[in-house]
């Protein structure tokens, strides 16, 4: 029990550090070219840059980290790891930052 709170745990700081890595203003620049290209499949999709671009670049920093602490410790850790950072970028959105009933 106390090995699986300590990697929940640790899965959530690595999101909230990724968070804070990824910068959200030149993903927004990056992905305003795909945006704006008429014949682009995100043509006029103003989420584009923050579930395609941004959301993966958390998600890949926050996989990264988690898996260099706990890839030897946990088995099968890999194979669930993308979900669980999904989770807990979205746990940030909606519980830390004023969504979520407190």
């Amino acid at each position: 029990m106390e090995t699986s709170l300590a990697y929940v745990t640790d899965w959530i700081k690595a999101a909230r550090k990724a968070t804070a890595q990824v910068a959200a203003r030149g993903v927004m620049e990056a992905a305003a070219a795909e945006v704006a290209t008429a014949g682009s499949p995100a043509f006029g999709n103003a989420l584009y840059p923050i579930v395609n671009v941004q959301r993966r670049l958390e998600a890949d920093a926050c996989e990264r980290a988690v898996l260099a602490e706990w890839g030897c410790v946990l088995g099968g850790v890999d194979i669930v790891l993308r979900e669980n950072c999904a989770s807990a970028l979205a746990y940030l959105v909606v519980e830390e930052k004023g969504g979520g009933d407190r």
